[in-house]
């Protein structure tokens, strides 16, 4: 008999052993392209990371957990699929609002099945739960972006009523060292204004890069990040920046930009911006990811590279 909980102390240690099982080889990563296979006990809490993220290990897992819950951020929910004493499977949403997307959603950040527990129904109702709890939430809808549209993690969701709300686009750049202007960068607020809307950036919604950028994840996983509050230049509108250098044996990293104003006006400095924040914190090149209706501007600007289609994300009205 399977049952669905909320994730707690207690049963945080099996949901850690639920996501070592989906790995079938563990390495030793030196760089990119340099790997050696050995044991998860001889991987250091970092090497485990590497991964598939902080719930790979119990003393990271604790940690994003606990730093999930803070009032800092946005609500993050994670409930488990308990069979017994074994955790079957589990689910994360973030609950937040997004100006591009209408009403209050939940944000599905995760959700992984024990190998040897698929394809049971298990995955049906984790995903129940969590509309349940995001309708008494208020949320409208559910938004998710799934690893392949045409795999099982696509098809599962467009079987279980989302349908595709937009396309994403990546466009990977040279950081530089020096902008075409001189930006004025400031600290930025701990919390985000509903105003500032996330228009670049979207590998995940703006409440989940919000969390990144502020949690204390640094030591473990980020080799830096640093956000930034609006730049200041003549006809520039406000913006505010993100940067994150994920960890330091891969060297690749991610920007992000929140916007007041509309997205027609955005310019090729605020792009700029973003290619001089990948610098300060040790990045060669950046990867932009956007929403389609920003592909005509930024086709504009007559960038080096062409942006390529990535997986869309999928959407789920559960408003009544």
């Amino acid at each position: 008999m399977v049952q669905i909980e909320r994730l707690s102390k207690e049963t945080l240690p099996g949901l850690v052993d639920c996501e070592r099982a989906s790995v079938d080889k563990w390495f030793l990563y030196h760089s990119l392209t340099e790997k050696e296979e050995t044991t998860y006990d001889e991987l250091s809490p970092f090497q485990r990371w590497l991964h598939g993220g902080p719930t790979m290990d119990l003393s990271i897992a604790t940690n994003y957990w606990q730093e999930s819950k803070q009032e800092t951020f946005d609500p993050n929910d994670i409930f488990i699929a308990r069979e017994d004493s074994t955790i079957a499977g589990f689910i994360g949403a973030f609950y937040g609002e997004e100006a591009a997307i209408p009403g209050k959603h939940a944000y599905i950040d995760l959700l992984l099945i024990r190998p040897k527990k698929r394809r049971l129904g298990i995955a049906s109702k984790l995903l129940e739960k969590v509309e349940q709890t995001a309708r008494r939430n208020g949320c409208d809808s559910l938004l998710v972006y799934p690893e392949e549209l045409a795999g099982p993690s696509g098809q599962f969701y467009l079987r279980n009523g989302f349908s595709i709300w937009k396309k994403r686009f990546i466009l990977r750049l040279p950081t530089i060292a020096k902008p075409s202007f001189e930006p004025y960068l400031q600290p930025a607020p701990l919390k985000r204004n509903a105003t500032w809307r996330l228009i670049i950036g979207w590998h995940s919604t703006s409440l989940k890069a919000w969390f990144l950028l502020h949690s204390s994840f640094e030591e473990e996983f980020f080799k830096a990040k640093r956000l930034v509050y609006t730049l200041h230049a003549e006809g520039l509108s406000p913006a505010l920046l993100g940067g994150i250098c994920w960890h330091p044996v891969f060297q690749f990293g991610a920007v992000y930009l929140w916007f007041s104003g509309e997205k027609q006006e955005l310019s090729l400095k605020h792009i700029s911006a973003l290619q001089f924040l990948g610098h300060l914190v040790g990045l060669k090149q950046i990867n932009l990811v956007f929403l389609e209706e920003l592909l005509p501007c930024i086709q504009n600007f007559s960038l080096n590279d062409q942006p390529r289609e990535l997986e869309p994300f999928l959407i789920k009205k559960i408003a009544r």
